[in-house]
């Protein structure tokens, strides 16, 4: 019986470093990408809802967490690409 584990469909399998490779460059893009639409998607409710409706906690976790994420990512975008990148102090 023939191995599939370095043969498929008769052709070797490439190991396709490039592809692994521009997934962690396009990482922190993603990530940034990820906050924006997140933000977009609760930016309505935030700012023209009604503020009865608002859970602290929750807008206090999600800007958090955005925070850390864009943080951690802008490094990496200054680094990859020579943009200056950078956020309000808190």
């Amino acid at each position: 019986m023939q191995s599939y584990g370095t043969h498929l469909l008769v052709a070797q399998v490439s190991e396709w470093p490039a592809v692994r490779e521009l997934s962690v460059e396009l990482e922190p893009f993603a990530s940034l990408y990820i906050v924006t639409n997140e933000f977009a998607m609760r930016r309505e409710d935030w700012l023209f809802g009604s503020i009865k409706h608002l859970d602290a906690e929750q807008v206090e976790n999600c800007v958090g967490e955005w925070f850390k994420k864009v943080s951690h990512g802008s490094p990496q975008i200054r680094k990859q690409r020579g943009m200056l990148v950078s956020l309000p102090c808190c």
